[in-house]
């Protein structure tokens, strides 16, 4: 123990580089484009890249999206390889062939359902993929140079988890060093594809952590306030799932206002007040010129015209009769989700990329080790700053999860294949990677409480280490074949 104290900062700028080279290895292993919207994805990234920013309620693929997806695209996500007929990629084919598989890809331009999506990760991912474009980088190159943002962007979000627990909890070692380990080999894939999931992480992050120095000494200068305010705004701009930060943000301006009148700090309340105001409006006042924005070229806030073609609002009578309410239904539902946070939901040659072992342990021990932590910090005074970040956290997982779950039984998903007629719900843990901080505080929280009375010993470390290495010594086994794909940067 002596010696993580000694070494905590070393350790944690390891752990930054090698989750850093873990991304880079895995995105660079894994061929494009990937069956969870990647395509769509990349091409908003390539519209932003030459400055357009969607305003039409239907927006194509761009033409250089289908050049791309045809010559660089692996089959192996979805479809099995059969021996007689082993899949090859295109770029290795005579011209001819390239000309006519183009040609053909080009014949069919789809919608971009990812258009409308907010614009933080695609300005900086467009910008990224516009300056590498002075470099004459081949093209394949500059596709995975945008994957290879990701772990630059998660090492920087590592970094500010430890600052994070090392500020607010530093008397645990155990999460000191434990959330910046975990955070290093979370086994979720949407780091490894270009997608505002990826990016999610890094700007939810800042957010949570200013926002909870703000309720630690709220005797700040403005200008503080006003990154307070500009990094909220980010996160939800990030993504619309991100819209948990504005809880955040109440919790925060409540916790203050009580604190502000129970004693008398160092500054007048009016000038408390108005800082807070300021945080408030100016949070607000950019997420909604983004909404309004939507609204008029849209026609609806979040800009989702696209898929309210194909998603049905259902009756209040139809509603009652969806699965989920049933015993079965409910069950299915919070497994596939919470394996979801945990591995994500990438195929591979028509499977998920998964290992049973891990989905049966992540399962139990979330529901587990969230019952555990709740314990541990529910008798104590609200609004501690400690309390305040367990229960803001827990809350932000909780109203996301409320949200996923209402919108299995909103709609009928008609065609959709995912979510579907027949299976309506809607379980993607990769909403998840915002709250990865506080989701691990509290998983970690709880796995610490279970040790009782030697909870500050070495044993909660040791526990630690070994899930670390198994769920990373699975995730290579189970990813071999990924990296033999003669699609991947490695064999281009």
């Amino acid at each position: 123990m002596s010696f993580l104290n000694t070494h905590e900062v070393k350790i944690v700028f390891v752990l930054c580089a090698l989750s850093a080279a873990r991304i880079f290895l895995f995105s660079a292993a894994f061929p494009f484009f990937n069956n969870v919207d990647e395509v769509a994805h990349f091409d908003t990234v390539h519209k932003y890249s030459r400055g357009y920013v969607p305003r039409n309620k239907i927006d194509l693929y761009d033409a250089e999206t289908g050049v791309f997806s045809a010559l660089y695209g692996s089959p192996e996500y979805l479809q099995d390889n059969r021996p007689e007929a082993p899949f090859v990629p295109l770029w290795t084919q005579p011209d001819n062939v390239i000309r006519e598989k183009v040609a053909s890809k080009l014949s069919y331009r789809p919608i971009n359902h990812e258009a409308h999506q907010p614009p933080m990760y695609y300005f900086v991912a467009g910008a990224w993929y516009k300056f590498l474009g002075f470099f004459r980088i081949k093209d394949l190159n500059k596709l995975y140079a945008v994957r290879f943002l990701n772990s630059i962007t998660f090492a920087f979000t590592l970094l500010l988890a430890y600052f994070f627990v090392r500020e607010f909890f530093p008397q645990n070692l155990f999460l000191r060093v434990g959330v910046p380990s975990l955070m290093a080999f979370f086994p979720q894939d949407a780091l490894f594809a270009v997608t505002n999931d990826a990016f999610s992480h890094l700007t939810y992050t800042s957010a949570f952590y200013l926002l909870f120095k703000l309720n630690k000494n709220p005797c700040r200068h403005y200008f503080f306030y006003i990154v307070s305010a500009l990094s909220v705004a980010a996160a939800f701009l990030t993504k619309f799932t991100n819209f948990t930060i504005f809880f955040v943000l109440g919790c925060v301006v409540v916790s203050v206002l009580y604190r502000d009148m129970k004693e008398r700090g160092p500054e007048p309340h009016s000038q408390i007040h108005a800082k807070l105001i300021l945080l408030c409006f100016l949070a607000c006042g950019c997420v909604a010129f983004w909404l309004i924005r939507s609204r008029i070229y849209f026609g609806d806030l979040t800009g989702h015209y696209v898929i309210s073609q194909t998603w049905t609002p259902l009756a209040l009578k139809d509603m009652l009769g969806h699965p989920l309410f049933s015993l079965k239904g409910s069950l299915y539902f919070f497994d596939e989700l919470i394996k979801n946070i945990w591995r994500g939901e990438m195929f591979w040659h028509g499977k998920r990329l998964l290992c049973y072992g891990n989905d049966l342990f992540f399962s139990a021990s979330t529901v587990i080790f969230f019952a555990c932590a709740w314990t541990s910090w529910g008798s104590k005074r609200f609004f501690q700053n400690k309390t305040l970040i367990y229960f803001s956290g827990f809350m932000a997982c909780l109203l996301l999860t409320a949200l996923l779950a209402w919108t299995s039984i909103a709609y009928d998903f008609g065609d959709c294949p995912y979510p579907s007629k027949e299976i309506p719900y809607v379980t993607s843990g990769r909403y998840y990677t915002a709250i990865l901080l506080p989701f691990l505080l509290i998983y970690l929280q709880g796995m610490q409480n279970l040790f009782g009375k030697w909870k500050n010993s070495f044993y909660p470390l040791l526990f630690l280490f070994v899930v670390i290495l198994w769920v990373t010594l699975t995730e290579v086994f189970i990813s071999i074949s990924v990296f033999k794909s003669p699609f991947n940067w490695f064999h281009f």
